[in-house]
């Protein structure tokens, strides 16, 4: 039977576990990424389009409980995926766009996203991460304005998280979804990671790791069926 250790952070994990298990998995969740609030005021307006890079992006950003959100609410939202588009659209906002495939560079070929010449962006995002969706915005035209609500910080993996990872069956993998999660493994090199996009296979490769598989999804559902192309339990048995 395959294993699978899921790294994400506790809020992501519990819905893939349960999905994996279905599947014939084990599935281990052991979250090696954290996300805290960093209490950044709002940045003065106003603002045409607003844009969430994370469901995260979006829980921080309405914690933050100011007037001046619902009148971010009243407009636009283009969110990183689906996800983060549903979170949006709970939290109060009414218009909401996102692309099928949940990455930075579908996001960037939304036709809202094309033409933006002096249009004044949002962008609700954590600190640090990739500069892609910002960069390319303001060579469009665009004046960005970050709002970086929340610090993902990596969490230290325990003696008894090993020993369960260890007890697991084979063949078994890490799935990474953040570049934050790499130096939480840097004991368990040995074993293989599957990871959720280029830019992580990169890193990991450049850290020692070996990466068998950059599934280039990140959605729940979309891992679920990536894995079972790849990896079919029945072959397992």
């Amino acid at each position: 039977m395959p294993a699978l250790v899921i790294t994400r952070a506790a809020n992501h994990s519990p819905s893939l576990a349960d999905q994996m298990i279905a599947q014939g998995w084990q599935a281990l969740t052991i979250p090696l990424v954290d996300a805290h609030a960093t209490n950044s005021p709002l940045p003065a307006g106003p603002f045409d389009l607003c844009l969430a890079i994370s469901p995260n992006a979006i829980k921080f950003a309405v914690a933050n409980q100011s007037d001046a959100l619902r009148t971010l609410q009243s407009l636009p939202l283009v969110a990183v995926g689906n996800t983060t588009a549903q979170h949006a659209r709970a939290a109060g906002w009414q218009q909401t766009a996102s692309p099928t495939n949940a990455s930075s560079e579908a996001l960037l070929e939304l036709s809202l996203l094309q033409q933006v010449t002096d249009k004044r962006i949002l962008l609700l995002c954590g600190r640090g991460g990739r500069q892609l969706i910002e960069t390319t915005l303001q060579a469009r035209g665009a004046t960005v304005t970050r709002w970086e609500v929340y610090q993902r910080q990596p969490v230290i993996l325990t003696g008894a998280q090993r020993e369960q990872i260890e007890q697991l069956s084979s063949p078994k993998w890490v799935l990474v979804s953040s570049v934050s999660a790499l130096s939480a493994l840097k004991e368990l090199k040995s074993m293989p990671l599957i990871v959720t996009s280029q830019r992580i296979s990169d890193q990991a490769n450049a850290q020692g790791f070996t990466v068998d598989w950059q599934l280039g999804v990140v959605e729940d559902e979309k891992i679920v069926n990536e894995l079972a192309k790849r990896i079919p339990v029945k072959d397992q048995k």
